[in-house]
């Protein structure tokens, strides 16, 4: 892909999020660096929080790592020792 094509799309995506968040937020308003900052950013931020916690379950469906729960808080994640073998093999 041509790099004017990539930057068309980059620009388009960005439109596309700066309307997406106003639809979202009809009453928002702010300086370009504020939606810089926090409207782009903050939609960056929740798709990747969902990527991630997809691939966590990916990876704990493949029993590669373990959930630890408390009883307060957030669930914390750690590596299966028991699967390092398997997990070498998974970053090849």
């Amino acid at each position: 892909m041509g790099r004017r094509v990539y930057e068309a799309q980059s620009k388009k995506e960005i439109a596309r999020e700066i309307l997406q968040y106003l639809i979202n937020n009809p009453h928002a308003e702010d300086s370009l660096e504020g939606i810089a900052r926090w409207w782009l950013e903050r939609t960056r931020i929740e798709r990747t929080v969902d990527e991630v916690r997809e691939s966590l379950e990916i990876l704990l469906d493949r029993g590669l790592i373990l959930a630890r729960r408390g009883k307060a808080g957030p669930a914390r994640y750690l590596m299966n020792r028991e699967k390092q073998g398997e997990i070498t093999q998974f970053l090849k």
